[in-house]
C-alpha cells in the first residue's frame, strides 16, 4: 500500500484492527472502503474543520487507492479536539423510525446464517430492544430538526476519523455515548446525573432513549459472528436493564418524557 503514496518503506502493524505505520514521527492508519460516495461526502465535511485526521492524497492524486481489488484510504492521525454540536444545517429530515425498521427486516433475513442455539432466546431479547427503540420513535416518525456533526459510531478511538462523521441529531451522539460508557464500563466512574442535567435544555430525551434502546451493538456482533462477545454481552443484560433504568430515573427527574412498562 505505501508504494501508491510518496512515503519509504515503513514497517506495518496491525492496531484497533487498523493497519498502522509511523512516518517522520506520524501516525497513519490505512482503512478499507466499500462505499466511495459516502466516503468522499466525508472528506468534503471534514476539510471544512481542523480536528479531522487528515485524508492523504496517492501519487494519482486521489483519496481513494485500489489495491488487490479493494479500494483504501490513507489517514494521518492529528490528535485534534472535536467540538461538539457544531451545527451544518438549519433543516434535515431523517426517519430513524423507517431505518430501525429495515434494521430488522434485514436481521430477520439473515437470522439462519448466523444464528447458533446459545443465541435463539438472546436474538430475541434484542429484538424486542429493537422494537422498543421503534416504539419510541411513534411520535416522529416524520423528524425534522437542525443537522449537527455527529458520529456514526461513538469511539474514543475514532472520535476524529472523518469516515466516523455523519450529518444527524444531537440526540445520536448522546444516546450512543451512553451505550458506550456502559459497553466499556466507564460509567461506574462517571456523575451521570450531572451529565444528563447539562443537556436538558436542549435535547429530545425520547429521541436520546430510543437510540439508548437500540442494540446496534449486538447486531454488530451478530454479523461479524463474533459469539465470544456475544457471551460477554449476554452476560451484562441484567446490569444493562438496570442501567437503563437508572437512566430513566434521572431523566424523569427534569424532563417529560413516555414511560414504557419495561422501565417499571
Amino acid at each position: 500500500m505505501c508504494s501508491f503514496y510518496d512515503f519509504n518503506k515503513s514497517l506495518i502493524f496491525i492496531e484497533n484492527n487498523e493497519y498502522r505505520f509511523k512516518y517522520l514521527g506520524n501516525l497513519y492508519y490505512i482503512i478499507e472502503i466499500f462505499n466511495e460516495k459516502e466516503v468522499f461526502e466525508c472528506f468534503e465535511i471534514s476539510n471544512r474543520f481542523n480536528f479531522f485526521d487528515e485524508f492523504i492524497l496517492n501519487i494519482n492524486n486521489s483519496i481513494v487507492s485500489f489495491y488487490n481489488n479493494k479500494k483504501f484510504v490513507l489517514l494521518k492521525k492529528c490528535n485534534g479536539k472535536f467540538i461538539n454540536n457544531i451545527k451544518i444545517s438549519n433543516s434535515i429530515y431523517l426517519s430513524w423510525k423507517n431505518i430501525f425498521i429495515d434494521n430488522s427486516y434485514y436481521f430477520e433475513s439473515i437470522y439462519n446464517d448466523v444464528i447458533n442455539d446459545d443465541l435463539l432466546g438472546y436474538y430475541d431479547y434484542y429484538m424486542y430492544l429493537l422494537e422498543l427503540s421503534i416504539l419510541y420513535l411513534n411520535n416522529y416518525k416524520n423528524y425534522t430538526g437542525i443537522g449537527y456533526l455527529t458520529h456514526k459510531k461513538y469511539d474514543s478511538d475514532n472520535y476524529c476519523n472523518p469516515l466516523n462523521i455523519k450529518i444527524d441529531f444531537l440526540e445520536r451522539d448522546f444516546g450512543e455515548y451512553l451505550k458506550y460508557v456502559f459497553m466499556n464500563k466507564e460509567y461506574y466512574y462517571l456523575n451521570l446525573d450531572e451529565i444528563i442535567n447539562e443537556k436538558y435544555y436542549y435535547m429530545n430525551y425520547d429521541l436520546v432513549l430510543s437510540r439508548l434502546l437500540y442494540p446496534n451493538y449486538f447486531f454488530e456482533l451478530l454479523e461479524n459472528k463474533n459469539y465470544y462477545g456475544i457471551k460477554k454481552l449476554n452476560e451484562r443484560i441484567f446490569e444493562f436493564e438496570n442501567y437503563l433504568k437508572m437512566i430513566v430515573f434521572i431523566i424523569k427527574k427534569n424532563h417529560n418524557i413516555r414511560i414504557i412498562d419495561y422501565f417499571y
